[in-house]
């Protein structure tokens, strides 16, 4: 030992790079120790893909490596963690679009929603294309609460930028974990263009969206996280769709749907198309 320490103290130099290197590796097995004992959680808003936040998840926090965690318990993880990121939400949503024989619609949303702040108004929006005069005839048919001793009412209705707004006004106000329901209806009077228009007039009048192809029916954006979501559309006596498609979007921040199609998440949605029922077809699309 004497040996050793009569040699370090010959050559200073080498001295500090051992003492370096016994620092640096000290401060690796630290850190390391710290990031071992961190749980992380990737909110399906903010990443590219949701398979990438359940692998992680999983790989990433020593509770799921320590025990099996099941893909419903790992939803519910990642629902209530955006859940409390938006304040509020959406435990099931069914979207139900009924399209007339004279090209007319009525859109109905059920909601189940659970809030994680205090909650007195919420908004809603339907996006709607610009017919040729400018201007759509809109109705709101309902507006109700589905939970007894809750109303949920109407504070201000607007139509913007193709997009019909409704600010909705809950009474008593919402706490955390309290649950709610509400059912949202409207009518919407100008008939498609499908209905109206020949294929050849469609594709002389209308603009191409990248989105959703010819912009002629309406659309809407679920920016709030929600659990469970049913879609349902049904077409007029004796129409059967020809062809049936879907894209997958994230989110933006503002909620607004990116760029970037999602393949990979695309591949989960199916459509099933049933009929006909008392002479109707109509679509049915599932995701929880």
């Amino acid at each position: 030992m004497e040996a050793v320490f009569k040699f370090l103290s010959e050559n200073p130099l080498l001295t500090i790079i051992l003492i370096a290197i016994l620092v640096i590796v000290v401060f690796t097995l630290v850190v390391a120790a710290i990031q071992g004992r961190k749980v992380k959680f990737y909110p399906p808003e903010i990443g590219p893909k949701t398979s990438d936040y359940k692998s992680k998840a999983k790989t990433d926090s020593p509770k799921f490596s320590k025990k099996s965690i099941s893909e419903e318990e790992l939803e519910d993880l990642l629902f209530q963690h955006s859940s409390k990121r938006y304040g509020v939400g959406y435990k099931s949503m069914l979207c139900e679009c009924e399209i007339n024989n004279d090209g007319t619609a009525t859109f109905k949303r059920t909601v189940e929603l659970i809030a994680e702040s205090d909650i007195g108004h919420l908004d809603a929006s339907l996006n709607i294309p610009t017919p040729k005069d400018g201007k759509w005839d809109l109705d709101l048919l309902q507006v109700h609460s589905t939970t007894p001793g809750r109303v949920v009412s109407v504070d201000q209705e607007k139509t913007e930028s193709n997009v019909q707004s409704v600010q909705l006004s809950f009474s008593p106000t919402l706490h955390p974990k309290n649950e709610a329901g509400y059912i949202l209806a409207e009518k919407i009077r100008e008939p498609f263009y499908s209905f109206v228009h020949t294929r050849h007039e469609l594709k002389d009048t209308r603009v191409f969206d990248d989105i959703a192809g010819y912009n002629d029916y309406f659309a809407w954006h679920i920016n709030r996280p929600t659990k469970h979501l049913r879609l349902r559309v049904t077409f007029p006596e004796y129409w059967k769709p020809s062809r049936t498609d879907s894209k997958v979007f994230m989110a933006k921040a503002s909620g607004f749907p990116a760029s970037n199609e999602q393949r990979e998440e695309n591949r989960r949605i199916k459509f099933n198309l049933v009929g006909p029922e008392v002479g109707r077809y109509y679509l049915e699309l599932e995701v929880s």
